[in-house]
């Protein structure tokens, strides 16, 4: 089974490659392909009953009626949702703009659809693609290594060779502090390495070399996200020369470089890309945090930088190559065994791409079938909560959704986003995804946006 679902993914991502090369810049990534299976299922009746006796034969037939089966009907949304939600989206502070909207409600399902099967730009609700694709292939136990190797024979403390720096895919990689470059360093010098003969490699095979997505503008690196390697160190942020946007894991081994130094560790040769012996002799390494507490960072703060380390993750984990149609081709995979399917199209993992469209209704498809997961309790601790945390601190204050709504912000250029969950007054479990795409946007549609999820919040039904 497991050879078949990585067919199914290398076809997806297949898939995705060939629309980049078709269409620069974009990325169309329909659904994988299923296997339908058709059951015909029709009452079944028992067979005829002969009794036999001295008596001329007889023969009596009983016929049992055909099963029954009863259905629930979903119980209708409480009296007053509907229509109080459906006055809150005529809020002329929409006026001019798209507002997509698919509600879902415990017991009644889908409650509440306007424009629900509209593409529209989701921004950072991206993210949630990221988080599905994280936890149900990496785990949220799993951790990124970065690793420096020996190529060559370590002589006391000099090495006769290259001392070469892997980078593992970490998206929190610091220059300084506890989990950083600096660390790696003080760990060269505890092994007993204080001179290397050869050169300082660093080897960044892990990922591919697309340091950018499809779909983002040149303002996007490195204004709002760093250029993408599988070493990556403070974001990649250390400079913004074109040098550094170009190769980013060069650079960072620059840094590297002196961090050694710093520890009295001289390398005679100079930096250069390759690749780390296999094994190898290892020297020192760093362990990131959890995946739980990464993918937790990510929604909560929205940080494009890690989304797209970790899509890229997801794809070398599954499919051995680093690449981000990859890591989508899984995430589309995962959906598709879960019930959902996706139709969208998905160009990055952060949202920023102008190529991302998705229709809300998929969100919410998602965002329920999420529930059944061992890992939702995860997922829901990391989204920011109405007036509490992240990019919902100081949204919500003073209505029923504070400290209620925990959900995914999206804001990019013609597009405000808000998808997640939220409990009503009269204890119903409800969750949405409220879409709104305008060119421009005007200020006032956040506040118009509260409005509706606080109106399904005050709902007491």
């Amino acid at each position: 089974m497991r050879r078949v679902a990585v067919a199914v993914i290398l076809l997806v991502a297949a898939l995705v490659s060939q629309v980049q090369a078709q269409s620069p810049g974009s990325v169309a990534v329909g659904p994988p392909p299923t296997v339908s299976v058709e059951a015909i299922e029709a009452p079944t009746t028992a067979a005829p009953i002969t009794t036999t006796s001295t008596e001329p034969p007889t023969t009596t037939t009983t016929t049992e009626p055909p099963p029954t089966t009863t259905t629930t009907a979903p119980a209708p949304a409480p009296p007053g949702f509907v229509e109080a939600v459906q006055g809150a989206l005529g809020d002329p502070r929409f006026e001019s703009a798209t507002v997509g909207l698919s509600v879902w409600m415990e017991g009644s399902g889908m409650v509440v659809s306007q424009h629900a099967d509209t593409a529209l730009r989701p921004g950072s609700t991206e993210k949630l693609l990221v988080a599905w694709g994280a936890y149900g292939t990496l785990g949220p136990t799993a951790s990124f290594v970065t690793d420096v190797r020996a190529d060559g024979e370590v002589d006391g403390s000099t090495l006769r060779g290259h001392l070469v720096l892997v980078g593992g895919g970490d998206p929190s990689l610091r220059s300084i502090g506890g989990h950083s470059l600096e660390r790696l360093a003080n760990l060269v010098r505890r092994s007993g390495v204080t001179e290397v003969t050869g050169d300082l490699v660093v080897d960044e095979s892990h990922f591919d070399s697309e340091r950018r997505a499809p779909g983002w503008t040149a303002r996007h690196v490195p204004y709002f996200v760093g250029p993408l390697s599988a070493l990556a160190v403070d974001g990649n942020s250390l400079r913004t020369d074109p040098e550094y946007l170009a190769n980013p894991a060069l650079g960072n081994l620059g840094a590297f470089r002196t961090a050694l130094a710093a520890q009295g560790i001289n390398v005679a040769g100079g930096d250069r890309m390759g690749t780390a012996p296999d094994p190898g002799t290892g020297v020192a390494s760093v362990r990131s945090a959890p995946v739980s507490e990464l993918v937790n960072h990510m929604l909560t703060n929205s940080d494009n930088f890690y989304a797209e380390m970790l899509l890229k993750d997801i794809g070398q984990r599954v499919l051995g190559r680093g690449t981000s149609a990859n890591g989508m081709g899984v995430v589309h995979q995962l959906a598709s065994e879960a019930g959902v399917q996706l139709s969208g199209r998905a160009a990055d993992g952060s949202g920023l791409s102008r190529d991302n469209t998705r229709r809300p209704r998929e969100w919410v498809e998602l965002l329920v079938a999420a529930r059944s997961t061992p890992w939702f309790d995860q997922l829901l601790g990391g989204l920011p909560i109405g007036g509490r945390s992240g990019t919902l601190l100081n949204r919500f204050r003073g209505t029923p959704a504070e400290a209620n709504v925990r959900a995914k912000t999206g804001s990019v250029q013609q597009t405000r986003a808000l998808s997640g969950y939220l409990t009503t007054a009269g204890g119903r479990q409800v969750v949405f995804s409220l879409i709104v795409n305008s060119d421009p946007v005007p200020p006032a549609v956040i506040a118009a946006m509260d409005n509706v999820v606080s109106t399904m919040a005050a709902s007491r039904g």
